[in-house]
């Protein structure tokens, strides 16, 4: 259940392309984790375990999911679950292409208790693409943001080894 399981200061943080079966989650619970991306995950549910006290509204800031096809199960209780995440509990969220791996409609859930299945924005979010077939234009930011930055999709290796083979 505790798959992609973040806590303490864990912040910056990349899960690219991975593939999971229930029951799996995004759990953010007890900690103060920032801007981390999920980017291309296929199955996972977002639920956060523990009770209110470890949940509170200043955890998982600026979180990320990109391309994101949720599963279907309830990892703490095994049943099935289409409202995905509630927006108070993720300051700053930012979701775009986010749909059911198995085609139901999926629900997030504002800051006023007002359920959404289509895009929407709000002071805590916001969320584009949400139960769309069309995914996002770029279908993976990490990819996109690593070609911009490097050029290409792959790291190059610069053939240096070591600091002290530097030609100094």
């Amino acid at each position: 259940m505790h798959t992609y399981s973040m806590n303490g200061f864990c912040s910056g943080n990349v899960f690219h392309m991975c593939f999971t079966s229930a029951p799996t989650s995004v759990d953010c619970h007890g900690c103060l984790c920032i801007q981390n991306l999920f980017d291309n995950i296929y199955g996972a549910v977002v639920q956060n375990g523990g009770n209110n006290k470890a949940v509170p509204p200043a955890h998982a800031q600026g979180l990320v999911l990109y391309n994101f096809q949720t599963g279907l199960e309830n990892a703490y209780n095994g049943r099935a679950v289409t409202q995905i995440l509630k927006t108070p509990m993720y300051p700053g969220i930012r979701i775009v292409g986010l749909k059911s791996l198995l085609g139901y409609p999926v629900f997030i859930e504002d800051e006023n208790g007002v359920l959404h299945r289509k895009d929407f924005s709000t002071p805590f979010g916001s969320v584009e693409k949400l139960n769309t077939s069309a995914g996002p234009e770029i279908s993976s930011l990490y990819q996109w943001q690593h070609k911009k930055r490097y050029g290409s999709l792959l790291p190059v290796e610069s053939g240096k080894s070591h600091p002290e083979e530097s030609e100094e």
